[in-house]
Formats: C-alpha cells, structure tokens, sequence
C-alpha cells in the first residue's frame, strides 16, 4: 500500500457486509530552494558636478632676495574668497574611489595702496586624479568619503593692479608685471560627506584643501601663487 493510503472499513449488519470506502491520501516531498539574496553592484560610475569656494591662506612664495620687495606687495594685497565650478568623473569599486577632477577657478585679491584699490583675479584650469576610500559605511544612507591627488594647473589670465619691481612707488597691471606661473603642479585632499538622496543621486558636501607644489614654467619669481587654500564643496553625485 503507498504511504498515506488507509485500507477500507467492512460493517456487517444483519449477515449483510458493508464496505466503507475511505479517502486515499497521497502524500509527496516537496523541496523548496531558498531565493538567492539581492547581490549589490560592485561597480558605480558617477558624474558630479560641483560649487567649491575656498580661501587662500598664503599666496606669495618667493626667494630671499625678492623679499623687501614681496613684503611691501603683501602688507597692500589681501585675498578674498575664489570660486570654483568643476566635475568629477567618479568611478567606485566597492570602498575604493577614482576620480578625474576637472574645474576653473577664479583666485581673487584686494590690492589697495594710497588711492588705488583693485580686485585682482587669477583665472585656471585644474585637472587631477584622486584616490579615494570609504572609511563609514552601513546601511543607513550616509557615509564619509577621503580623496586625495595630484594634478596640472594652467593660467588663464589674470587682471588687476601691483607695484613695480624696478620702481616700489610706480602702479602697474599685472599683465605688465607678468610675474604669474603659467602652469604648475598641484596636490589636493578632500574630506566628503555623502549623503544617498534616491537610488542615483547623492549629495556630496565637506572641506577641502589645494596646494601649488611646484612650478612648471620657472622663468619668473612668482607671485600670487595661492599656494594653500582651503574651502568647503558642495556637488551632486549622479549615477550613471
């Protein structure tokens, strides 16, 4: 007999057999596999367009023999806030972090001597590439972000007013001067709050730091170099 099977029931009454028929239960094993988990993408691609302001901290790196001169071009120059609008392309595998940094910059300064007061700015191209890492991650949507680069800086132009060189008391254009690097080496370092808004953007917001590390150019003593500037960025993180 199969397994679940009962066997029928017989009633006699009266020299009379009755048989009682009975449900016939089949059983069978049924195996259930578990539904795989919902596995993560280990790979994201980004683009983030972003608004930096930063302020530079000092701004005139020069020999020893420029010195006098320097002093006097520092103690009438003060630096104001720059600006920066700029893109990363951002690649995420896992934790880690490659980004393509891209952004023009406009440095500014207040040159103000006797009756003479300028607003000088500096305009540049940057493009760096930086490494970055994941340090806080859990399943709320928010994490910290470290990156950290180097990178090429270009001169776009520059305007405004300074003091001549061969004649402490003459004013002249900073065009005229020509003492700004055409192009130099830069590093950076960014500390990013990232904030997941829905399943593609994110809100990235935090300090960040630059530093002119060296000259490219080398063929005049320079001046307004903005050589540390830190500032704070603001961008959206948009998946691709």
């Amino acid at each position: 007999m199969a397994p679940g099977q009962e066997r029928d029931s017989v009633i006699i009454r009266n020299d009379t057999a009755y048989i009682i028929k009975q449900p016939v239960v089949i059983t069978k094993k049924v195996y259930v596999s578990p539904s795989k988990p919902a596995t993560e993408k280990n790979s994201h691609f980004f683009i983030v367009p972003y608004f930096q302001t930063s302020y530079s901290l000092d701004y005139i790196t020069v020999c020893s023999l420029q010195r006098p001169y320097y002093n006097q071009i520092k103690e009438h120059t003060n630096p104001r806030l720059n600006y920066t609008f700029g893109a990363l392309a951002m690649l995420r595998k896992k934790r880690f972090l490659f980004n393509l940094d891209v952004g023009y910059t406009s440095y500014r300064e207040r040159f103000a001597i006797q009756e003479t007061t300028s607003l000088n700015r500096h305009q540049v191209l940057t493009a760096s590439l930086d490494f970055g890492y994941s340090i806080f991650k859990n399943k709320d949507p928010f994490e910290i972000l470290l990156t950290a680069g180097v990178g090429y800086l270009h001169t776009l132009g520059y305007e405004g007013s300074t003091l001549d060189k061969d004649d402490h008391s003459n004013i002249i254009t900073l065009s005229e001067q020509r003492t700004y690097d055409k192009s130099s080496l830069i590093a950076n370092g960014k500390i990013l709050g990232a904030y997941q808004l829905d399943t593609r953007k994110t809100l990235l917001f935090g300090p960040v730091y630059s530093a002119n590390i060296l000259s490219i150019t080398r063929k005049r003593v320079p001046f307004g170099k903005w050589r540390h500037n830190m500032g704070f960025m603001l961008g959206v993180a948009i998946g691709l």
